[in-house]
């Protein structure tokens, strides 16, 4: 639950083909380095092959499926066997079923488009612009059709050794370790590309959360919030943060959050984690006024992002949280979102700098 969505893109997809190329020419050693890989034993049963939780790698370990399966379609028709093998040993395992089948296990908001790539039914696939099927894509690219910095005459059936090939350092932590705070460690400044503030705070929430819960909390609650503010995520937690009154900085939201969250009780952060979720609707409709139903509040919030007045986000959530106890309606934002409106208009005539304006509204509360 704590690994982020897959979000490598050609800039890291570039790197493991370049280091597969060079070991494909005659003379090179048959092999490149992976990296560290960090994994945590977890149960499982005497006649299963024993699952790993993946705690830092899961990108690349992602990547490298995701490149044999390019191979295996790429010779399917000219080396059925290989393709084969490569199916049947390196992407699943046909002897167990449901999700086991598959030797990665993505986060759920992945699985749909990783999975139509490991079975070859990408056309089923909804996410038509989900990073891992543009990976998938990028190798197929590669496989088929060589240009001026790769090998010339590049011949996929002699692809699978120098993939396989690979070096790596593989740690497996204790079970008496945390894996949510190694994940921490590992990733909160040297991943690449690096973590956001929000996955950061996803991996405290799901630190705190019981295991046997975690999975339904995170489809009901914590995915649903993702897929609605997808980019915005980030800058929704700093706005909402300060909406209490406090500023912080982009780099700080999640120490600051944390500070906070520590306070709580795992049942009152889960109810906290519930309220954020619905202060996450409030914001979409300041970012996406299309998504607010009355007129009057979509029409000013439209004009009011025009002019980039992000500042007034922190008091807008203070706002529009009163809506449970019937204030101030959409009658009492459009008055609200009127007098913003005029004031940053006459600020603008007067020549007063805006510079100050996003400490100004944390005081207006």
């Amino acid at each position: 639950m704590f690994q982020r969505t897959y979000s490598w893109t050609k800039a890291q997809w570039d790197d493991p083909w370049k280091d597969i190329v060079e070991t494909y020419e005659p003379g090179n050693e048959p092999h490149h380095f992976l990296g560290p890989v960090v994994t945590k034993s977890l149960p499982g049963a005497p006649d299963q092959v024993s699952p790993f939780l993946v705690i830092d790698g899961q990108q690349r370990l992602t990547i490298l499926t995701i490149l044999l399966a390019a191979l295996r379609d790429a010779i399917h028709s000219t080396d059925e066997t290989t393709a084969a093998k490569i199916h049947d040993l390196y992407l699943t395992n046909r002897y167990v079923s449901g999700l086991s089948t598959f030797k990665i296990l993505p986060r759920q908001a992945d699985r749909e488009a990783y999975f139509s790539v490991i079975t070859r039914a990408r056309e089923q696939a909804s996410h038509g612009s989900s990073r891992i099927l543009d990976c998938y894509k990028y190798f197929c690219d590669k496989i088929g059709h060589s240009d001026e910095d790769d090998v010339q005459g590049l011949n996929p059936g002699r692809l699978e050794g120098p993939i396989l090939n690979l070096e790596l350092v593989s740690i497996t932590i204790d079970e008496r370790d945390n894996e949510y705070r190694s994940f921490e460690s590992l990733n909160a400044k040297g991943a690449s590309p690096p973590l956001t503030q929000a996955d950061l705070l996803r991996n405290y929430f799901f630190m705190r959360i019981s295991w046997s819960r975690q999975d339904i909390i995170y489809r009901t609650i914590w995915l649903p919030l993702q897929q609605l503010l997808g980019d915005h995520l980030e800058d929704f937690f700093r706005y909402l943060y300060m909406s209490d009154g406090e500023f912080v900085r982009e780099s700080d939201v999640y120490q600051k959050w944390k500070i906070t969250l520590d306070k709580l009780t795992s049942d009152q952060l889960l109810e906290r984690l519930r309220n954020i979720a619905q202060a996450g609707s409030y914001y979409k409709r300041l970012t996406d006024p299309v998504s607010e139903a009355d007129p009057e509040v979509s029409g000013r919030l439209v004009r009011l992002n025009r002019w980039g007045s992000q500042t007034m986000y922190p008091f807008l959530l203070l706002a529009y949280g009163q809506e449970k106890a019937g204030y101030p309606g959409p009658s009492g934002i459009a008055e609200l979102l009127t007098m913003i409106e005029s004031f940053l208009v006459r600020r603008l005539f007067c020549g007063v700098p805006t510079n100050a304006l996003n400490r100004l509204f944390l005081r207006v509360p």
